[in-house]
């Protein structure tokens, strides 16, 4: 496996998109076919009908993504999927239910680590019906200790915005992650961010309520984030949708 400061064949690629709060508006552009098997990967597209869920599960996705943050689940839900792998890390398991409709219809190993053990469980129960599950708690400000396991893929979901401290203190957690990634494999998430392009009075109003989420206030999120994973990675895709930058990054 590469160290973490290779960095040949490096591919970086990024586009802005505002869609319409219910679906996807845009595809993503490669800059050759390395980035494009990064993004595309597993890219028969899971079922984008969205169950009810539970009430913090429908508000947090079928209302606050698409009209606070301007990206809907089913933008999430298709990115995740596309860069799964066989063999998948789930570091932080509030977004279970996005997981959860990523994964239909075909069978992985998971590992999930919360430091919730309520939130555990739940992601337990959603998943365990279709796949094997591993779970265990885990402090996500203390070093990973998964042993030599490896895995295909890595999710994050938006774990930036749970740690603290400067996007390059918060990208401390994929020093952790390096080791745990098989050849070929991705780390998976997004970043919930403030431009002063795309910084909307519903954004604005909504601070107060969501003041538990570092949100990165920042120009340019995508040039931030792109370099913090250059240097640990040499494969990376960025793109960002209203105050949501996805990424994608592996060897």
């Amino acid at each position: 496996m590469p160290s973490g400061n290779l960095r040949k064949d490096h591919i970086v690629y990024s586009e802005i998109t505002k869609p319409s709060p219910n679906g996807v508006s845009a595809t993503l552009n490669s800059a050759s076919p390395s980035a494009a098997n990064l993004s595309t990967a597993n890219s028969a597209q899971p079922a984008l009908i969205m169950p009810n869920g539970s009430l913090p599960d429908r508000w947090q996705y079928q209302w606050v993504y698409p009209y606070i943050w301007q990206c809907s689940a089913q933008i999430l839900v298709r990115w995740i999927h596309k860069n799964l792998g066989h063999t998948h890390l789930q570091v932080g398991c509030s977004s279970s239910w996005l997981l959860a409709l990523a994964t239909a219809g075909k069978a992985r190993s998971m590992t999930l680590a919360d430091p919730n053990l309520n939130r555990l469980k739940k992601c337990q129960q959603q998943l365990s019906q279709h796949h094997r599950i591993s779970s265990f708690q885990y402090d996500f400000t203390e070093k990973m200790a998964f042993g030599g396991q490896q895995f295909s893929s890595i999710g994050i979901g938006n774990l930036l915005n749970q740690l603290p401290g400067s996007l390059d203190e918060r990208a401390h957690i994929f020093d952790d992650l390096q080791p745990h990634l098989s050849d070929g494999g991705k780390v998976v998430g997004w970043l919930l961010a403030m431009t002063p392009s795309t910084h909307s009075a519903m954004a604005t109003l909504s601070m107060a309520k969501f003041r538990h989420l570092n949100i990165l206030h920042t120009k340019d999120p995508e040039t931030v984030l792109q370099q913090a994973l250059n240097q640990r990675f040499n494969r990376v895709a960025v793109k960002r949708i209203g105050h949501v930058v996805l990424f994608a990054a592996g060897y």
